[in-house]
C-alpha cells in the first residue's frame, strides 16, 4: 500500500458540491503548506472544481470552453509534482462516468503514485429530484412539470445510487466512500465540516458563510422559470448547449430571477406526498442494500419521515405587471444577443 493518497469527490450532484470545491479554492495555500494539493488544472475558475478534467474524459461537447481550454498533459505534470502530497480532485461531472469501466479505470490511472479513494455524497432520492427540477429548468430547455420529469427518471431508474456506484465498489472495496447527504449523518451538519473531517483537515477547510451557500429557488423564481421557457419553445428559440447563446441566456435568466419583487415566494417544493412515497418505495429496497454494503449498517434518510406541504405557484398567478415586465427583459437580453 502506498503512503500518499487521492481522494476523487465525484459527487454527487446537488449535496453541497460547489460549497465543497469553493472552500478547497479558497484554501489552496494553506491546504499545500498542509502537505495537501488541490490541483489547479481542470479547473473553470478560482472557485471551481476540476470540470474539465470531467468533460474531457466525457468526450462532452466541444462548445464547452472547459473542454477547450483542458491540457490533460499539464494535468498529470500537476500530479506527478504532488510528491509526497496526498491530492484532493473534485467534479460532480465525474460521476457520470460511473457507468463506464473502462472510464473508470481512466481515471484511477491519472494517480499512479497514489492509493485512490473515491468520495461520493448521497441524498434522499425525493429531496434530490426537488432540487435537480429547478436546475433543470434554468437551462431553459424543459418547460414540462416536475411530476413529468420524475416520472421520466424513475422509468429509467436513473437514481438508483446502488447501480450507479456498482463498477466504484466493485474496483475500490473499502475505499469507495459514500456519505449520506443528511444532517443526522453528516459531519456537524453540513456537507463542507463532513467532508473536511473526512480528509482530516477541520483545520485548514471551514464551512462557508450562510451568504456564500446556494440558495433554494422559491415558488415564485421556480414559476418564471416554467413560464419563460414555454415563452421560449412558443417563438422556436433555439440554441446549442454550452454554445455562447446559451451561455448567455444562463446570464439574463440569473439576473432576472434577481428581481426584487421575485424574494417573496415560499422555499420551492413541488412534490405532493403520494409522489414522495411512490420515490421512496421505489428506491426503498436499493437504498438499504446501498448502506449495508458501504456503510455496513442500516441507514434511513431522515427526510424520509417529514411531512411536506406541496408549495407552487403557476406562472398565470403572478401578477401582470411582473410578468410583462420580466418577459420585456429576456426578450431585449435575447435581441441584444443577435447583435453582439
Amino acid at each position: 500500500m502506498t503512503a500518499n493518497r487521492a481522494f476523487i469527490h465525484i459527487g454527487l450532484h446537488k449535496t453541497g458540491t460547489k460549497s465543497i470545491q469553493f472552500a478547497l479554492a479558497q484554501r489552496r495555500s494553506r491546504l499545500a503548506r498542509g502537505n495537501w494539493l488541490y490541483p489547479r488544472e481542470g479547473t473553470t475558475s478560482n472557485r471551481s472544481g476540476h470540470h474539465g478534467l470531467a468533460w474531457y474524459l466525457q468526450r462532452a461537447s466541444h462548445r464547452h470552453p472547459g473542454l477547450l481550454k483542458f491540457d490533460l498533459a499539464a494535468f498529470q505534470a500537476e500530479i506527478a509534482s504532488a510528491g509526497t502530497r496526498d491530492i484532493i480532485v473534485s467534479s460532480e461531472e465525474l460521476s457520470k462516468l460511473s457507468r463506464n469501466k473502462f472510464s473508470i479505470e481512466t481515471v484511477l490511472g491519472l494517480f499512479p503514485a497514489h492509493e485512490v479513494f473515491v468520495v461520493v455524497y448521497v441524498r434522499e432520492q425525493a429531496e434530490f429530484l426537488n432540487s435537480l427540477y429547478t436546475e433543470v429548468l434554468k437551462d431553459m430547455t424543459y418547460p414540462s412539470s416536475i411530476g413529468n420529469f420524475v416520472a421520466r427518471r424513475l422509468q429509467a431508474d436513473q437514481d438508483n445510487y446502488l447501480a450507479l456506484l456498482q463498477l466504484w465498489h466493485q474496483r475500490l472495496g473499502r475505499r469507495l466512500l459514500v456519505r449520506p447527504y443528511d444532517r443526522t449523518e453528516m459531519y456537524g451538519g453540513d456537507t463542507v465540516r463532513d467532508f473536511a473531517h473526512l480528509m482530516s483537515i477541520d483545520d485548514i477547510v471551514r464551512p462557508l458563510p450562510a451568504e456564500r451557500k446556494n440558495l433554494q429557488h422559491n415558488t415564485w423564481q421556480v414559476a418564471v422559470l416554467i413560464g419563460l421557457s414555454r415563452l421560449l419553445k412558443k417563438r422556436d428559440e433555439r440554441w446549442d448547449h454550452h454554445s455562447d447563446r446559451h451561455r448567455y441566456l444562463r446570464r439574463a435568466v440569473d439576473d432576472i430571477l434577481q428581481d426584487p419583487e421575485l424574494r417573496a415566494g415560499e422555499p420551492y417544493w413541488g412534490l405532493g406526498p403520494g409522489v414522495v412515497r411512490r420515490v421512496r418505495e421505489h428506491y426503498e429496497s436499493s437504498n438499504t442494500a446501498l448502506f449495508r454494503s458501504v456503510l455496513g449498517r442500516d441507514f434511513e434518510f431522515s427526510q424520509c419521515r417529514i411531512h411536506r406541504k406541496r408549495r407552487s405557484v403557476k406562472y398565470e398567478e403572478l401578477p401582470d405587471a411582473l410578468r410583462k415586465r420580466l418577459e420585456e427583459r429576456l426578450m431585449a437580453g435575447l435581441a441584444d444577443d443577435r447583435h453582439r
